[in-house]
C-alpha cells in the first residue's frame, strides 16, 4: 500500500538543529532538505534586540531581590532601556573600583602620611622624593649622604623617601 507524503516545513534554532534530527528520525522520517536563507538587516536586528533581552534577563537573575508585583500599566521598552543603562551604570562603577583599587595597592606600601605637611616642608625648601628600590640596590652607606628614611620593606623591595633642599628633578 503506498502512502502519500506530507510536507512539513521547520524553523529551528541552531543549537536545536541536531536533537530535532535526532527525535524526527525516531518517528521515521526519511527524507530531509535543508534551505538556506539569507539573513535580512531587519532578523539581525531582531537577533541582537534578543540577545540583549537574555542578558538583561541573566542580569536581572543575578541580582536576589524581593520583585514587586509589576504594574501592568508600564512600558516594558522603557524599563528595558533603563536596565541596559544601570548595566552600563554598573560596569562603569565596576571599572573604577578595580582602578581604585590598583592605585590603593600601589600607595599601601607608603603608609599614611599627609599632603599638608608636605607642602609644609615645600615652603621651607626641602623637597620629598619617593623612591622604591631592590633590598641588594639599597646600600645605606650611599644614603647616610642624603637624609633617607625608610617608609616599609617587603621580602624583596625597600620603600623610602629623601629629602633634599634642592628643586626636585
Amino acid at each position: 500500500m503506498v502512502v502519500p507524503m506530507q510536507k512539513y516545513s521547520f524553523l529551528i534554532f541552531h543549537k536545536e538543529y541536531n536533537s530535532f534530527l535526532e527525535n524526527i528520525q525516531k518517528i521515521g522520517v526519511i527524507h530531509i532538505i535543508e534551505k538556506n536563507i539569507e539573513i535580512t538587516h531587519k532578523i539581525k536586528e531582531q537577533y541582537k534586540l534578543l540577545n540583549s533581552y537574555g542578558n538583561v534577563l541573566k542580569f536581572l537573575e543575578k541580582r536576589k531581590q524581593q520583585i514587586e508585583k509589576p504594574k501592568s500599566d508600564i512600558d516594558g521598552t522603557l524599563i528595558f532601556n533603563e536596565i541596559i543603562k544601570k548595566q552600563k551604570e554598573e560596569e562603569k562603577l565596576k571599572q573604577k573600583l578595580i582602578s581604585e583599587n590598583k592605585e590603593l595597592q600601589k600607595a599601601e606600601p607608603w603608609g599614611n602620611f599627609s599632603n599638608q605637611i608636605i607642602e609644609k616642608l615645600k615652603k621651607e625648601n626641602i623637597f620629598i622624593r619617593f623612591f622604591i628600590t631592590s633590598k641588594k640596590n639599597f646600600y645605606s652607606d650611599r644614603t647616610s649622604k642624603f637624609i633617607t628614611e625608610i617608609i616599609s620593606k617587603n621580602k624583596r623591595t625597600i620603600y623610602f623617601v629623601l629629602l633634599s633642599p634642592l628643586f626636585p628633578q
